[in-house]
Formats: C-alpha cells, sequence, structure tokens
C-alpha cells in the first residue's frame, strides 16, 4: 500500500487545527476514521487516508461534512461535501 511511506506520527496540518476551526473535528482525524478519508489510489477500492481539509474561520459554523464516496474513480481525491453557516 502506498499510505504505509506516509509517517502520521504527527499531523502535518496541526498548525492550521490550533488557528482555525475545522469542519470536521480534529479527534476524528486523529482516529483516521473511514469516513474522513478522501484518497483512493487509483486501482484501490475504497480510500485509503486523509489528504484533504477544509479550515474556516471562528465567524463560520459547520453545519455538516460528508465525504462523497460515490464520487470515485473520477480523481484520486474524493469530493467533499460541506454545510457551512455564514451568519
Amino acid at each position: 500500500r502506498d499510505a504505509d511511506q506516509y509517517a502520521e506520527a504527527e499531523s502535518p496540518v496541526g498548525l492550521l487545527f490550533e488557528r482555525f476551526d475545522s469542519a470536521a473535528p480534529l479527534e476524528e482525524y486523529q482516529a483516521r476514521a473511514e469516513p474522513l478519508r478522501t484518497y483512493a489510489p487509483f486501482g484501490l477500492t475504497v480510500p485509503d487516508r486523509t489528504l484533504d481539509y477544509v479550515f474556516h474561520g471562528k465567524a463560520v459554523r459547520t453545519l455538516g461534512f460528508s465525504v462523497l464516496t460515490e464520487a470515485q474513480g473520477i480523481s484520486d481525491h474524493l469530493p467533499l461535501l460541506i454545510e457551512l453557516d455564514l451568519r
């Protein structure tokens, strides 16, 4: 597997989690939750890691977040669907 070549002991996006709010909770990313996996190398049938994140400012609130797994095969990155409250 390709993912074995990437060390994930410490998140390279850790500073972003400190400065901004994330569309999905940090705890879910740290748990390597399957629903947050966004990278599916061509030839694999399921995503094997998370490479895509969405961050926003404190005035914005996340209402919903999902990875569109049904779009697999179009790209090796799966699209994200985020619903935000901008009020």
